[in-house]
């Protein structure tokens, strides 16, 4: 909360005006709908009124659906991997099994393609099936499965023998099959968390060529020095003189020599230095040309095989530059690019570090925390502490606020006179457990929803006593604030004053965090209404 001074909470995430306009667009496009979020026609001629696809929407948005969905996508990978592919497409019970098998995934996926396709549109509404990147995935997969199908038909019908080798007549239809292995990812598509994964993944390639292009620049640097400093000096080993017989002790490998100055001399009895080698490891590694160089220097940061490198280098002069190849390589190239993927995974899916806490003056504040668990109620205090408000929302960060939620609040302050009195206001939560929702614009809409099973109140499904004393019976028909009472487990979000107590910060990872705190700000008598 804020007082009267204070900026408005649209004024750091857009401005008002934008604001006003885009509430306005969502406003028009509900009513021009009659409050259903799909689009008002489906394949040009479906309607939302339409039997046929009101069905196929209850279904698709149905959740034991989803989960036939994904075992029978589970059950296709099983089977993928069962299948034991055979020379001269020759078979055995158990593929002819998995291929009979293969018509019935098939057909499930063809029927769920179907039906979200009616229900959401095909490719021209905001929300429509082809506007999901993994839709897409989704349909590439079973239109070639379709195709392969068709066209083994057609060449069954016209009498085409299959050749050798192949299993549909007339037409190579492995490639196309080879999409099956396409299928498992389609788990993705199933499992928000998966995509949450798959995203963040996506988002840390442009960082990962960063560093990329880090690593080119300073390999193609010691590259340029070894080309300038060993071009053409790998070609020349012992010799038995008058032979092509190269002159080794046992076990020794062939290594570079010099005929003068500095390098390796022959000490054999009987042999000479002289070029016509290829080089080490079959002419693969020297640095007569840029390309092999760079291949030459990777090999030496890659730490594989470098031992060899170092010993051939170190016989030629001068060989100064290979010490800052293997440390500068490892340890600061290396070890930075490869992990990173990693380490940009994690913060982007599951550390909300820097703490960003907004404010009439914006701050930023970064901490660092040791130990197993993330310190969720650390991370409040420091919010707590840097917070410029009279009066504090404590929620969570990955909860959406109503329209008006600031305003009305703030009235709710005023009328309930927190500024002299210990009292708190508590702010009912709601979820859903669907993928796709359009957000209630009014209470009206929301008991709407709350009726349909579209929305719950707040772990509802699991923790039901964590939310149930603040009376959502009687919340359904009230108008002003309500008072409630704590009861053993309540954990409501509520809005405060700023110098409330702070959180207890042994309570780390999940569970009891804010029950322990609701705990005591009842027993200093701050929870005494709700809204």
């Amino acid at each position: 909360m804020a007082d009267s001074s204070s900026l408005p909470l649209s004024s750091y995430i857009m401005d008002e005006e934008t604001l006003k306009r885009k509430q306005k667009e969502k406003l028009k496009k509900l009513m021009a709908t009659g409050g259903n979020p799909r689009p008002t026609r489906s394949l040009l001629f479906l309607t939302l009124r339409n039997p046929f696809r009101k069905a196929c929407i209850s279904i698709v948005e149905w959740k034991p659906f989803e989960i036939i969905i994904l075992l029978a996508i589970f059950a296709n990978c099983v089977a993928l991997a069962v299948y034991l592919p055979m020379p001269e497409e020759d078979s055995n019970n158990t593929n002819s099994n998995l291929e009979s098998l293969e018509y019935i995934f098939l057909i499930i996926f063809s029927v769920e393609c179907f039906l979200k396709i009616v229900a959401y549109g095909f490719l021209f509404h905001a929300d429509a099936y082809l506007r999901n990147c993994w839709n897409i995935l989704d349909f590439v997969c079973v239109s070639v499965g379709l195709f392969t199908v068709v066209v083994d038909a057609i060449n069954h019908i016209s009498g085409v023998e299959a050749p050798v080798g192949e299993k549909g007549g007339g037409f190579d239809m492995k490639a196309l099959r080879a999409f099956r292995v396409l299928r498992p990812l389609r788990l993705v598509s199933g499992v928000p968390s998966l995509q949450v994964v798959m995203n963040s993944i996506l988002k840390s390639m442009l960082p990962l060529f960063h560093i990329t292009l880090l690593v080119l620049f300073m390999v193609t640097i010691y590259s340029i020095m070894g080309l300038e400093l060993f071009k053409c000096k790998m070609h020349k080993t012992c010799y038995y003189i008058g032979t092509d017989i190269i002159a080794t002790v046992e076990n020794e490998k062939p290594a570079p020599c010099a005929q003068a100055g500095n390098g390796r001399r022959c000490t054999i009895n009987g042999t000479e230095c002289r070029a016509g080698w290829p080089g080490p490891n079959h002419g693969i590694t020297h640095f007569d040309n840029l390309g092999f160089s760079m291949l030459t220097v990777y090999q030496c940061i890659t730490t594989q095989g470098w031992t060899d490198v170092l010993y051939w280098v170190t016989l030629l002069p001068p060989f100064v530059c290979f010490p800052a190849v293997v440390i500068v390589g490892p340890t600061l190239i290396v070890s930075t690019c490869f992990p990173l993927p990693c380490v940009y995974i994690v913060c982007v899916s599951f550390c909300p570090v820097p703490v960003r806490l907004v404010s009439s003056n914006e701050k930023k504040c970064v901490f660092y925390k040791e130990g197993q668990f993330y310190p969720v109620n650390l991370v409040r205090n420091v919010a707590l502490k840097n917070a410029n408000t009279p009066y504090v929302f404590l929620t969570d960060v990955d909860f959406l606020p109503m329209y008006g939620l600031y305003d009305y609040l703030r009235r709710s302050v005023v009328l309930l006179d927190m500024a002299h009195t210990k009292k708190a206001l508590v702010v009912p939560a709601f979820e859903t457990l669907r993928y796709r929702l359009s957000f209630p614009k009014s209470k009206a809409e929301l008991l709407s929803m709350l009726d349909m099973g579209t929305l719950y109140t707040f772990r509802y499904h699991v923790w039901p006593k964590g939310h149930a004393p603040t009376n959502y019976a009687k919340w359904r028909t009230a108008t002003t604030p309500y008072k409630v009472e704590w009861e053993p487990d309540f954990e409501p979000y509520v809005v405060v004053r700023r110098d409330c107590p702070e959180y207890d910060q042994r309570f780390v990872g999940f569970g009891w965090n804010k029950v322990s705190h609701i705990l005591e700000l009842d027993a200093q008598s701050l929870l005494k209404s709700s809204k």
